[in-house]
C-alpha cells in the first residue's frame, strides 16, 4: 500500500511539474487559463465524486464559507500570477521562485496564526532571498525590470497568494477533501469570471480561436493537472507520512526544470542553479520546521 501511495505522490508531482509546458502552448492570457483550470477542475472533481459516491457536504461548506472564500480567491490569483510567470520568464525560474511559498508562510504565520519565528526560519528566509537574487543572475534592477526579473516577480506573487491559501486552510474545521477542493475551485472560477468578462472577451469566445490541440491542452490543465492530480495527491496523503510527502514534493520543481530543458531547450546558468539550490534548501528547512511543530502538537494532543 505504501509503495502504491508513493507512486501516486510521484505521479502527482510529475503532473504538476509539467504544467508550465502546457501553459506555454496555450495562446490565452494567464487570467483566462486560470479561470478555465478552476472551472474545468471543479466540474471534473464534482462529477468524479458523485460517480465514486464520495462525501460532499454543503453544511461543511457553509460552516467554513469565509476561509473557503479567502482560500478560493487566493488560489485563483495564485494561478494567474504563476501562469504569467511561465509566460514571462523561463519555466525553471518561474517554478523555483514559486517554491519560496514556505518562506512566506514562515514570515506571515506569526501575524495570522500567532506562531513564533525561530532562528532557523530567519536563516531559511535569508537563504531564499539570496537564492532569488542569484536566480535573477544578480540583475535585479529596481528602475527598470528585465523580462526574467519581472517573471520571477510574478512567481513570488504567486507564492504569496499560495501562502494565503495555506494560511486560510488553517481556519477550516471539519470539512472533507472533496468538499473543500470543489468549493475552492468553484469559488476561484466565480471570482475570476468577472475579470475574464471585463478583459474585452466574452465568455468562451476565446476558445473559438484555438486549434483542437490547444483546446485539448487547456482541458488537460483542468482535468489532468487539477482533477486527476488532486485525486492522486489526496489518496497518497492518507497512506504516507508528512516527511515522505515533503521529500517527494521536490520532484515537482526538478521535473519542471528537466522538462523545460528537454522540450524547450531552456537552461539555467551556474549562478541560477546555485540560486535554485538555495531556494530549495530554504524550503526544506521551513518544511522540516513545520513538520516538527505538527508532530509536537499531535504528541501534546495525545497526552491530553
Amino acid at each position: 500500500m505504501e509503495k502504491q501511495a508513493k507512486m501516486k505522490a510521484i505521479s502527482t508531482m510529475l503532473i504538476f511539474g509539467s504544467i508550465g509546458l502546457f501553459v506555454r502552448y496555450i495562446p490565452l492570457s494567464s487570467l483566462d487559463i486560470a479561470f478555465y483550470r478552476a472551472f474545468i477542475g471543479a466540474l471534473f472533481i464534482g462529477i468524479y465524486s458523485l460517480v465514486r459516491k464520495q462525501s460532499f457536504s454543503f453544511q461543511q461548506i457553509k460552516a467554513n464559507r469565509m476561509p473557503l472564500l479567502v482560500s478560493g480567491t487566493a488560489l485563483g490569483l495564485n494561478w494567474v500570477f504563476l501562469f504569467k510567470a511561465f509566460q514571462t520568464t523561463t519555466i525553471a525560474a518561474a517554478t523555483l521562485s514559486y517554491y519560496t511559498a514556505p518562506i512566506w508562510v514562515a514570515l506571515l504565520a506569526p501575524v495570522f496564526l500567532k506562531e513564533s519565528v525561530s532562528k532557523y526560519n530567519r536563516i531559511a528566509t535569508a537563504l531564499a532571498l539570496f537564492g532569488v537574487f542569484l536566480l535573477s543572475n544578480g540583475n535585479i534592477q529596481w528602475g527598470g525590470f528585465s523580462e526574467d526579473t519581472l517573471g520571477i516577480g510574478y512567481g513570488l506573487l504567486a507564492a504569496l497568494f499560495y501562502t494565503m491559501v495555506m494560511l486560510a486552510n488553517k481556519f477550516l474545521k471539519d470539512i472533507d477533501n472533496t468538499s473543500r477542493t470543489v468549493s475552492q475551485l468553484g469559488l476561484s472560477a466565480i471570482v475570476l469570471l468577472p475579470f475574464v468578462l471585463g478583459s474585452g472577451n466574452e465568455w468562451f469566445v476565446n476558445l473559438s480561436g484555438l486549434t483542437m490541440v490547444e483546446v485539448l491542452l487547456l482541458v488537460s490543465v483542468g482535468v489532468i493537472h487539477t482533477g486527476v492530480a488532486y485525486a492522486l495527491y489526496f489518496s497518497a496523503l492518507k497512506e504516507l507520512k508528512a516527511q515522505t510527502v515533503a521529500v517527494l514534493s521536490y520532484i515537482d520543481p526538478l521535473a519542471a526544470v528537466g522538462l523545460a530543458f528537454l522540450v524547450l531547450g531552456e537552461h539555467l546558468s551556474l549562478l541560477q542553479m546555485f540560486g535554485g539550490a538555495c531556494i530549495l534548501a530554504s524550503t526544506m528547512i521551513s518544511e522540516n520546521i513545520f513538520i516538527q511543530k505538527k508532530i509536537l502538537h499531535n504528541q501534546k494532543k495525545n497526552e491530553v
